[in-house]
């Protein structure tokens, strides 16, 4: 074998020894979803109700994590052996841990419920003009892709978005609108975030202020108050201008 040919060889067998190194240091492949779709539903208390629905694509060999903002009360869990469904911490943080048999997971749908009793605060004192600030925060921790990504907050009835402050991921090119829009559900307002693809470590972050529609009624009674003392007022003020004489002219 000539030198070259040996030179290359050596190569050839260091380069298939590297990517053998590589493919055993990579972690095994997540699970992959075609659907991830996420409601909360808001109370005027601050507590919410949370449905998530997943369908699998690829299964993986790892259990599934789905961030919590606070321990939730009672889960409940739909296509799942409900043995598979619970709540672990991760240092600090809470998550709900699911485990989808690679073998038969690619296809199944999966729903899990579970209710906050504070998932927003909606007690103490709002902010100017009644506002309250509302964020919502998804972290992909377990999912290799998702092709389909969709939230829903439906807000508490007779309540109103006010503003959006921050939105991630950020519309790529100056001038574009972020995934965001605002519709009814039953009778309620909801904000409606749809991603078409998300990977792994990737997020998807909302911070708003929202505020009840209604109107206090003892405010309605002060601006009715105030009204008849702005006619009382200025009804005798056109009295006075008609008794007085008409101005002569020098």
């Amino acid at each position: 074998m000539s030198a070259g040919k040996g030179t290359m060889m050596r190569a050839l067998t260091g380069a298939a020894a590297l990517l053998l190194l590589l493919g055993a240091a990579m972690p095994a492949r997540g699970q992959e979803l075609s659907r991830y779709e996420e409601t909360v539903t808001l109370e005027a208390d601050g507590s919410a109700r949370v449905r998530v629905v997943l369908q699998v694509r690829r299964g993986g060999a790892a259990p599934v994590l789905l961030p919590l903002r606070a321990a939730p009360g009672a889960l409940r869990a739909e296509g799942i052996d409900p043995a598979s469904a619970r709540i672990v911490h991760r240092g600090s943080r809470p998550f709900i841990e699911l485990d989808l048999a690679p073998e038969s997971s690619p296809g199944r749908t999966v729903a899990v419920e579970y209710s906050l009793p504070g998932y927003f605060k909606a007690g103490g004192r709002p902010g100017p003009f009644g506002n309250r600030k509302l964020d919502y925060r998804f972290a992909n921790v377990s999912f290799a892709a998702v092709d389909r990504f969709s939230a829903a907050l439906v807000l508490p009835d007779g309540w109103v978005f006010n503003a959006v402050s921050r939105f991630v991921p950020e519309p790529e090119k100056e001038g574009m609108v972020a995934p965001f829009a605002i519709a009814r559900a039953g009778g309620r307002l909801a904000g409606r975030i749809e991603l078409s693809r998300l990977g792994l470590g990737e997020e998807v972050a909302l911070s708003c202020t929202v505020r009840s529609g209604r109107r206090s009624p003892w405010l309605l009674f002060a601006l009715a108050v105030l009204a008849a003392a702005w006619l009382l007022f200025y009804r005798d003020v056109l009295q006075d201008g008609r008794r007085a004489p008409p101005a002569k002219l020098p």
